[in-house]
C-alpha cells in the first residue's frame, strides 16, 4: 500500500480525516514499543474473545510462524510448537472481566516473538527476552480499553485475511472487523492521524468488498476506525466519505493489474 504507484492512485480519490489527537493516556514505560504494539494487538482480540458470547474465527500470524520455523529451522521446531501451544492455552482461558494478568501478557508477547520470525524472516526474533516493563506497559493498555466501543452485536472477525485479495498484494492481514467496521490498531507514541493510515484501512476495505473476509465471500464494509490504544481513543468515518464506491472499484482494478497473478507472490 505504500509503494509510490499505489499513494500517486490514491491521493486524488481519498479524503483523509483530520480530527484533533486524542490525549495520550498511557505513556511507552520501557522495553521495545513496537513489540508491545504487537503484543497488544494479540491482548486485544483475546479480550474481545473473552467478552463475546459467540466464538469469532481468528487467523494469528504466529500459527503461520511455526509452519516457517517447522520448514525452514526444524531444529528448533519442538520449542516454536511448546511455545505456541502454551501461549494459545493460556489466552484460551482469558476471563471477560477484570485486568491482563501476567501470564496473559507474557503470553502475548511470546506470541508476538513468533510472529516477528514470520515478518523478518529470522529465528533471531524468537530469542528475543521479555521484559517486565512491556508487560507492565501492555497492562495499563489493557485496563483504559473502552470494551463497549468495540463489542460486536452482528458478526467479527479477528485478525482477519482476504483470501487471494491478501495474495494479490503481497499478504495483507487486518487487526479487526466488527459488524462491518474495519478498525486498525495503533499503539503509538503519538496519536496524530497518519494519511498512511488511511491508505492502509482503504486497501483493506477494497479486499474485504471483493475477496471476501477468511473464504466468507464480499462483505460490505461501511466503516473504518482507528483505535488508538495509548489514548483509549476509537475515531471512525463512513467508508463513503473516506472513498466513493467508484473508486473502490477503480481502486481494486489498479491492484489486479498490476498483479495479475496473485499466486507468483507466494
Amino acid at each position: 500500500m505504500e509503494e509510490p504507484a499505489t499513494r500517486d492512485f490514491l491521493k486524488p480519490r481519498i479524503t483523509v480525516p483530520r480530527p484533533s489527537p486524542p490525549p495520550v493516556i498511557v505513556e511507552p514505560i520501557g522495553g521495545d514499543v513496537r513489540r508491545v504494539g504487537t503484543a497488544f494487538d494479540y491482548a486485544l482480540r483475546y479480550g474481545f474473545l473473552a467478552r463475546s458470547a459467540q466464538k469469532y474465527p481468528m487467523h494469528t500470524v504466529a500459527e503461520a510462524a511455526v509452519e516457517l520455523i517447522v520448514r525452514d529451522c526444524p531444529e528448533r521446531a519442538e520449542e516454536a510448537r511448546a511455545r505456541l501451544s502454551a501461549a494459545l492455552a493460556v489466552l484460551g482461558q482469558m476471563r471477560g472481566d477484570g485486568p491482563l494478568s501476567d501470564a496473559a501478557a507474557d503470553a502475548c508477547l511470546d506470541l508476538t516473538s513468533l510472529e516477528w520470525v514470520f515478518r523478518s524472516k529470522s529465528i533471531e526474533a524468537l530469542d528475543a527476552p521479555l521484559e517486565v516493563e512491556e508487560r507492565l506497559d501492555m497492562q495499563l493498555l489493557y485496563m483504559i480499553t473502552p470494551w463497549a466501543e468495540l463489542a460486536a452485536h452482528k458478526w467479527a472477525a479477528l485478525n482477519p485475511r482476504f483470501g487471494m485479495g491478501s495474495r494479490l498484494v503481497g499478504g495483507a492481514d487486518a487487526d479487526l472487523c466488527v459488524d462491518g467496521t474495519l478498525i486498525d490498531i495503533k499503539t503509538t507514541k503519538s496519536t496524530a492521524m497518519g494519511v498512511q493510515y488511511i491508505r492502509q484501512l482503504v486497501g483493506y476495505a477494497v479486499l474485504a468488498e471483493e475477496y471476501g473476509i477468511q473464504g466468507t465471500g464480499p462483505v460490505e464494509i461501511e466503516r473504518v476506525a482507528i483505535y488508538f490504544s495509548r489514548a483509549g481513543a476509537l475515531l471512525s468515518w463512513p467508508l463513503d466519505e473516506i472513498i466513493s464506491a467508484a473508486a473502490r472499484r477503480e481502486f481494486g482494478e489498479f491492484l489486479r493489474a498490476r498483479h495479475p497473478d496473485p499466486w507468483s507472490l507466494i
